[in-house]
């Protein structure tokens, strides 16, 4: 909870005991020469007691809305399968794609081949996460598209034998 939101609510939790200690021990009050009736006071309990109860309940961490991680499970060949299908352009340059996973990074290694050449890339846990639910990663994109022009200067500098 923010210091403002805490003080806040302290604020509002004391004004409704005043409140209620006015109610309960039905003390009298006057402003300006006039009687204050004590349903102003229990008014008064009952909005500022439920201010300060939603803001407490808003703003305090609990336990029971610690939002659990989705496990996504799917196998190497699924994800190097819709890496294929989310980025068509690798097999319409005749690039070839395989993945392996890297347990001591916790990261796949995408390895892109063509004519003998190879180029890497890496690809986080959570990327993966979400290329298996259909979602491009930009990343991976910029890295496929930069590939392909690596591999078009290799192949142009290649000297005829």
């Amino acid at each position: 909870m923010k210091p403002a939101t805490l003080v806040a609510t302290i604020f509002l939790f004391m004004v409704a005991i005043l409140h209620l200690v006015r109610i309960l021990f039905h003390v009298e009050l006057t402003v300006n020469g006039a009687m204050v009736p004590m349903w102003v006071s229990l008014f008064g309990f009952l909005f500022t007691a439920g201010l300060a109860i939603m803001m407490w309940r808003e703003n305090w961490p609990r336990k029971t809305s610690i939002k659990m991680e989705e496990t996504i499970s799917y196998t190497i060949e699924g994800l190097e399968d819709m890496i294929y299908e989310l980025h068509p352009e690798i097999v319409q340059h005749a690039m070839n794609l395989s993945v392996t996973f890297d347990a001591g990074q916790n990261i796949y290694v995408l390895t892109f081949s063509r004519g003998g050449r190879e180029l890497k890339t890496y690809l986080d846990k959570q990327d993966a996460d979400e290329c298996m639910g259909g979602k491009k990663c930009i990343h991976l994109g910029v890295q496929i598209a930069q590939f392909l022009d690596d591999f078009e200067v290799i192949a142009s500098t290649r000297k005829p034998t």
